[in-house]
């Protein structure tokens, strides 16, 4: 089996804070430091409701935010803990109390609290009533914080798994509540705890660390792998999930045997669909979704274990059109060409077979008569034109259909507003880009592509991951070959429609 990127999502130029997936995987929340807060219906990625504010009171960040497992409500810590309505965002209650991190029993009944100083309180959901208190031992090294960063319940509700800022990780046997373990697996803070289905192992990440599997109640380590922040466990407890500054890797949770590294895949949130099918990480204000696939479902996967893929990928796209200029060289040639060209630009070399889909990106971006690959951070201002250099350079890609003549580029302030004058096909164009700072509108390409509606080709973007954007002229035909046998997927910028 392998994994795929399915769609990326984007939230505002805020950096995420926190985010929550549903138990039915159908809603995905965000909140970003803008104060934000996005709502995502899933699998439908384009599906996204209004955006609602956080609830009155809180602040620039959100730092937990969970789903309630039985009303479906969105539950949130910023400054004070809230459970909002995901469907409007209307608050439902909010408690004075001010913890820093919050777990909810899997039967929705209990609620942990965590502070500062190792201090946690135990709710009664339904009551929203403090039960009692436990409080963990004081760090000897007084100069390590102790703020709880991290808390779970078991499947059973009878222990509770509470990490710290200091790195160390208790468990709480709540019957008798009373701390059964201190377990001191991390240099740094503990980024996420879960209890596996049967309760009697707990992972844990640590900040800049690594992940660890603890036996409960023996506290003895089984196994750990190196990196961590975060993790997700699949609900039938397989699959583990492990991310943070490294690229999310996977595992086998019995054994700690790696399944595969998702080198473009970097997440600070993590989450399984309930079947395992797909993973969805949150890092910047991106959402990715991965996919895992098998051999069965197109035609080129079923060669990303064989070296031999490049000599087909590189033909497969030639059989579809690009690589015009090396259609009369052997496959073998082709290859080796494309592979020279990209050593040229980049000075490293392309894999032997692909590490994840974007490889796919990188190979098509050698075409350079049909892909245009940019940093949206252009320095764009007065002075440097950057708009006239671009329209200048998607003509380039355009196969002789959009061919803009006498480019002008004119502001009324250095915070614009600004225009963009050409002429096309004999016909005056203006296009009015919104100012974005240093970073360019690609917006105009959906102005663009109405000037193309009388060819065969259209600009299409590719769904962004990060803040270039990768744009390739694509005929119907060819958008509807690499979105059903590669999984492309493409944002709306008024190209050709999508396919059933």
């Amino acid at each position: 089996m392998k994994w795929i990127q399915e769609s990326v999502l984007v939230g505002p130029k805020h950096a995420q804070s926190a985010a929550a997936l549903s138990p039915d995987g159908s809603i995905l929340a965000c909140g970003f430091q803008d104060r934000s807060l996005w709502i995502w219906r899933l699998p439908d990625p384009n599906a996204r409701s209004p955006t609602v504010l956080l609830p009155q009171g809180g602040v620039a960040r959100c730092d937990e935010m969970d789903f309630h497992p039985t009303n479906g409500h969105l539950v949130l810590v910023a400054r004070t803990l809230a459970e909002i309505d995901p469907t409007d965002g209307s608050q439902l209650f909010q408690v004075s109390s001010t913890p820093r991190r919050f777990a909810i029993s899997e039967d929705g009944s209990s609620l942990a609290l965590g502070f500062s100083q190792h201090r946690l309180e135990i709710w009664d959901y339904a009551k929203r009533k403090a039960l009692y208190e436990l409080r963990g031992p004081p760090n000897p090294d007084p100069a390590k914080a102790a703020i709880v960063s991290t808390l779970c319940f078991s499947p059973e509700g009878n222990l509770l798994a509470s990490g710290a800022e200091d790195g160390r990780l208790h468990v709480w046997d709540l019957g008798k509540r009373r701390l059964i373990l201190t377990l001191p697996g991390h240099r740094y803070a503990v980024g996420k705890t879960r209890f596996s289905p049967s309760g009697d192992r707990l992972f844990s990440t640590g900040e800049m660390d690594r992940a660890v599997c603890w036996d409960i109640p023996s506290g003895k380590e089984l196994w750990a792998s190196h990196g961590g922040g975060t993790l997700a466990l699949s609900q039938d407890g397989n699959l583990l999930a492990v991310g943070g500054a490294n690229p999310v890797r996977l595992y086998n949770a019995s054994d700690g045997t790696p399944i595969e590294t998702l080198d473009h895949m970097h997440a600070s949130s993590l989450f399984f669909t309930p079947d395992a099918s797909g993973l969805i990480g949150v890092g910047g204000n991106k959402v990715q979704i991965w996919r895992r696939i098998g051999p069965e479902e197109h035609p080129l996967s079923m060669l990303l274990d064989s070296e031999a893929w490049f000599y087909e990928f590189t033909e497969y796209l030639t059989r579809l059109g690009f690589f015009h200029d090396l259609r009369l060289l052997s496959r073998e040639d082709r290859a080796d060409e494309i592979r020279r060209r990209h050593h040229h630009e980049h000075s490293y070399d392309l894999p032997k077979y692909p590490r994840s889909s974007l490889d796919h990106l990188i190979v098509l971006a050698q075409d350079k008569a049909r892909v245009w690959w940019n940093d949206l951070e252009a320095d764009v201002s007065p002075s440097n034109k950057v708009y006239v250099r671009t329209l200048k350079e998607l003509g380039q890609i355009s196969a002789g259909y959009f061919t803009p003549l006498d480019i002008e580029e004119t502001w009324a302030t250095d915070a614009g507003p600004l225009t963009v004058r050409f002429s096309s096909n004999g016909n005056p164009v203006k296009l009015t880009p919104e100012y974005q700072g240093d970073y360019i509108d690609i917006g105009i390409l959906r102005d663009l592509n109405h000037l193309l509606l009388e060819t065969p080709i259209r600009f299409e973007l590719y769904q962004p991951f990060d803040q270039t954007a990768y744009v390739v002229s694509l005929t119907a035909d060819q958008k509807t070959a690499l979105t059903h046998q590669l999984g492309w997927s493409f944002q709306d910028v008024g190209g050709f429609p999508d396919s059933a």
